[in-house]
């Protein structure tokens, strides 16, 4: 797949729709799954996100000094089972479902690559120096903003993935997503939340049983 083509179209979406003023952004429309579960996001909100997703979705279609490639597949692809760098490119695999799906995954691969690169503070003002779950969190906090900015203000449509981690970040419980989905790699974490709180990530699992109907899509169930 031609990245900068993408980057440019998706980019297009969103700087076409509000180009002349912030104000034209649609209306923020709410969000609900199949349980029920509600998500409705503020205009303000809104706004402030417009301010860097064009922004950096530009620098991915139009900067010469590194590269996003995807990689299109057919089933579903969790954002960092895909991920791959090497030297000044990175390479993400996603789901042929939709642009702003693609959209979504070209931001998490170029805040990785950013880091990689030393370019870490320009992209990142908010943990310039994060490190370890810091920065993951930090980095998927972004890429949960880019996707509830498409759901809510283009009318993406849903992407089960995409959708557990907004879901999880806006309900509180962006830790226990990252530490259900990766304990291995955040294995000292996961250990210290559960000797914080040993119930912290049963009761994450029982609100998302509770919202999507289900268990996450990968990762370690419960607390054991």
């Amino acid at each position: 797949m031609n990245y900068r083509v993408l980057a440019v179209a998706v980019a297009a979406v969103v700087v076409g729709g509000c180009a002349a003023s912030q104000s034209l952004l649609p209306p923020p429309r709410p969000l609900i799954i199949r349980s029920g579960a509600r998500l409705q996001a503020e205009p303000e909100r809104m706004e402030e996100i417009n301010k860097w997703v064009p922004i950096q979705l530009d620098s991915i279609s139009t900067d010469p000094s590194f590269w996003i490639i995807t990689e299109s597949e057919t089933e579903p692809v969790l954002l960092w089972e895909g991920l791959a760098i090497s030297n000044d490119s990175a390479t993400i695999k996603v789901q042929a479902i939709s642009n702003e799906v693609a959209r979504s995954y070209m931001i998490y691969a170029h805040l990785h690559l950013m880091r990689s690169l030393g370019r870490q503070d320009v992209w990142m003002a908010e943990a310039p120096d994060a490190d370890g779950l810091d920065f993951e969190r930090a980095v998927l906090k972004r890429v949960s903003d880019t996707w509830f900015f498409a759901r809510s203000s283009f009318d993406a449509i849903p992407y089960e993935p995409l959708d557990e981690l907004l879901y999880s970040n806006e309900n509180g419980f962006l830790d226990a997503y990252i530490l259900t989905m990766r304990p291995e790699e955040f294995e000292a974490e996961r250990e210290a939340l559960l000797a914080a709180n040993p119930a912290a990530l049963d009761e994450y699992l029982e609100w998302f049983r509770e919202t999507f109907r289900r268990l996450p899509t990968s990762g370690t169930v419960g607390s054991g």
